[in-house]
């Protein structure tokens, strides 16, 4: 959600075992022994960063367990270190860089101590996680083999076999995500931690409610929160910026929505987000506390704060408008809270949509404002193309919308949609947790929606 510095680098040392261990990938300088490292550009995922050069650089792949801090007090090297587990060669070894037993080395030996120290930590931390029954599963050694092991049994249920090739995106404790190649079409294995534990029950819930915008899923593990699916072959929408590929994608929003409103009310067991009317109602008096306080913390001059005048009438304004929304009873239907470009992909028969974390029961529209937005940034292309993305997606309704309705709702939507995203995300805002960036963010939006407020309500009175 925020935008960074792309260019920013951050180097990491890299302590890759072998053979349970008992081996280590040393680089050579001025014949001592040191870690050898890898700068990772800010936004890019670190595990698939760190498997990609390993195949490059040494000829073999590995995958990531979990991350030794330096001591504090070192002044020869700050970076972190990854450790990381070799999984095969995809060819010889390339020198000076050379596999050492573990036994055999010396601190003496290290061109830097603090390699030496991190690669025993490193060595303690493997040891007690390979005992350690409650670790997070993809933290403890051994990890990926238990998962190819599966993912190979249950493709082999489909007729297809495991050809080797892998893709690790990244991994993080709880959370993977890995491509393998097979027989036929490639598989996704997927497991969410903590944070999104509640994208395992709504991923399997789709699969009956709405099955053909999903991709399919061909087995799960609850012990892992894990599923293994089907690759969608098709193009992402992120590949086209012609307005007819974003208005099949639209379309089949609009088709998908209109599919689950006979049983989108079991996603509410599910953990979906909860954006139904009545929902935002209640939340609107806690979220504009939130908001103005958030205000009162900004230092800046520019942009300018929102004064406790102007977020009441943004509040009365929000509430007028979820008024007139309610008043025409919309049905409730299954959402995508982060309908990015990377989350569609494009196929003959339509469009099929990917990660929902961030799946909610609500308002339908608002989904679309989200897409609508994602568009606006990606082709820079003018409002000339918008009637068209709108029409595509409104035709789905109109059997069950009047004209005039679906004109009232195009009015509120803008206004509506980013008070719904900012609302779902207030847990994270506002706290001692919250990161001044994030804060700056929401305040960013507290603005955006007081000029859609200003904008509808200069509809209204025109």
């Amino acid at each position: 959600m925020h935008a960074g510095n792309q260019n920013r680098e951050q180097n990491h040392r890299l302590l890759v075992f072998r053979n349970r261990a008992s081996e280590v990938l040393l680089d050579v300088r001025r014949d001592q022994f040191c870690l050898p490292s890898v700068s990772v550009p800010a936004g890019r995922r670190f595990a698939e960063a760190v498997d990609g050069m390993l195949r490059r650089q040494w000829n073999c792949t590995g995958v990531r367990l979990f991350e030794v801090s330096p001591l504090p007090n070192r002044t020869d090297d700050m970076s972190p270190c990854q450790v990381v587990e070799s999984w095969g060669s995809t060819g010889r070894l390339r020198k000076p860089a050379h596999w050492a037993r573990l036994e055999a080395l010396r601190a003496s030996r290290f061109l830097n101590q603090s390699d030496f120290w991190l690669m025993n930590e490193g060595l303690a931390r493997y040891n007690a996680l390979d005992q350690d029954s409650a670790a997070p599963p993809f933290s403890k050694p051994g990890w990926f083999h238990s998962v190819r092991a599966w993912v190979s049994e249950q493709v082999a249920l489909r007729g297809m076999g495991l050809t080797g090739g892998f893709h690790l995106l990244t991994v993080d404790g709880a959370f993977c995500l890995v491509r393998f190649e097979t027989t036929g079409p490639p598989v996704w294995f997927k497991a969410v931690g903590p944070s999104n534990v509640r994208e395992y029950a709504i991923t399997l819930g789709l699969q009956s409610l709405v099955p053909d915008f999903v991709p399919s899923v061909l087995a799960a593990r609850p012990e892992w929160k894990a599923w293994i699916a089907f690759h969608v072959q098709g193009a992402p929408l992120y590949t086209r910026r012609d307005v007819s590929a974003w208005a099949n994608a639209a379309r089949s929003l609009g088709q998908m929505q209109t599919v689950s409103l006979a049983g989108v009310g079991r996603l509410a067991n599910q953990e979906a987000r909860d954006l139904r009317t009545e929902w935002l109602f209640e939340s609107r008096g806690e979220f504009f506390d939130a908001m103005h306080r958030l205000m009162e913390q900004q230092t800046k001059a520019v942009p300018a704060r929102l004064s406790t005048t102007e977020i009441y009438r943004l509040q009365k304004t929000v509430e007028d408008a979820l008024t007139e929304v309610r008043a025409m009873q919309v049905p409730v239907a299954l959402g995508h809270l982060d309908l990015n470009p990377g989350n569609v992909v494009l196929t003959p028969n339509g469009a099929v949509f990917l990660d929902w974390a961030e799946a909610y029961i609500g308002l339908p529209f608002l989904s679309f404002e989200y897409l609508l937005e994602q568009y606006r940034q990606q082709s820079g292309a003018g409002g000339a193309a918008e009637p068209r993305l709108r029409k595509a997606y409104f035709d789905c309704w109109k059997r069950l919308l009047t004209i005039r309705q679906i004109e009232s709702i195009c009015g509120v939507a803008p206004l509506l949609s980013v008070f719904a995203y900012s609302a779902s995300g207030l847990s994270c805002v506002g706290n001692r947790e919250s990161s001044p960036a994030r804060n700056a963010y929401f305040r960013s939006l507290m603005r955006r929606m007081a000029l859609e407020a200003d904008r509808w309500t200069a509809r209204r009175t025109a």
